[in-house]
């Protein structure tokens, strides 16, 4: 479980444009952003769905959360149906409502499949939040290529042709 007030991110900046500074931003503080971005987007009870991807992510978890109080429809992608299933349980008893798809994003045509399942579930998709990614912890000289692989994969080609699918339906609309 995650502390509203437990450190979400810390921001600095190297001082390239003045005295180095730096902000440490909570986890309720990152909702707030959330908010204030579905507020600036228009975001209104009448928009239906939104792509939330991998939810179980904090950044995901705090953004989904604020857009449920705003009554939006959340479908989880992700390949971990356990962890979806508990955050599928938080968000209903927070009086949202939630559903999971497993897709592996690194598998292009199943994104696109997808992508194609959401619109016809819920007619459109008003927000994708596109957090998938992974890191391999390990001294260079020890960096397996599969490992350096399969986290290209994961961060670059499965957000890149995920954004692409779900931006296509967004353009369509």
């Amino acid at each position: 479980r995650i502390d509203p007030d437990s450190m979400c991110a810390l921001m600095y900046t190297s001082g390239t444009t003045g005295r180095p500074k730096g902000a440490i931003r909570s986890h309720a503080g990152s909702s707030l952003i959330a908010l204030a971005t579905a507020l600036e987007m228009g975001f209104t009870r009448d928009d239906k769905a939104l792509l939330v991807m991998p939810l179980c992510h904090a950044n995901s978890l705090y953004f989904g959360t604020t857009f449920i109080h705003l009554g939006a429809t959340i479908v989880i992608a992700d390949i971990n149906p356990e962890t979806a299933a508990e955050v599928i349980g938080e968000i209903e008893a927070a009086g949202g409502t939630a559903e999971f798809r497993s897709v592996d994003v690194t598998d292009v045509p199943a994104v696109n499949a997808f992508a194609d399942g959401v619109v016809a579930a819920h007619g459109h998709v008003d927000v994708l939040i596109n957090s998938a990614g992974a890191a391999h912890r390990s001294p260079i000289e020890d960096f397996a290529e599969s490992a350096y692989d399969r986290i290209l994969a994961l961060n670059l080609k499965g957000t890149y042709f995920m954004s692409q699918a779900i931006g296509k339906k967004m353009l369509a609309r």
